[in-house]
């Protein structure tokens, strides 16, 4: 989910079906990216660093976005919650949990549960 992320951040995803296939469960899970980023670029807590596509370093930032779509995963919403108190303000903590659920939970499925 992180490198699928960071083509819609550093904005390399406009042409390119290589990330995210094909078909609607694909288009589906780019819809939900581009609206967490939304979130990310309009509520963060701070400025937000996302390391460029391929790069071997996983970001602060990173490891909670993934934080909490695992949680959503795993059907622990709470957990998520906590997590995504981190990257954003109070106010877009629940939008960003929808954001990400269609990858969490939905048919665009990118993070299983552990």
């Amino acid at each position: 989910m992180i490198e699928e992320f960071r083509t819609i951040w550093h904005g390399c995803h406009a042409h390119s079906h290589s990330e995210f296939g094909r078909g609607a469960s694909a288009q589906i899970a780019k819809w939900s990216l581009e609206r967490a980023e939304s979130v990310l670029k309009y509520a963060a807590r701070g400025p937000v660093r996302i390391a460029p596509p391929e790069s071997e370093a996983v970001t602060p930032h990173e490891r909670s976005l993934e934080a909490v779509a695992r949680n959503l995963a795993q059907g622990d919403r709470s957990q998520a919650r906590l997590h995504a108190q981190w990257l954003v303000r109070p106010q877009a903590v629940e939008q960003l949990l929808r954001a990400l659920d269609p990858i969490a939970t939905g048919p665009a499925k990118l993070i299983r549960a552990a």
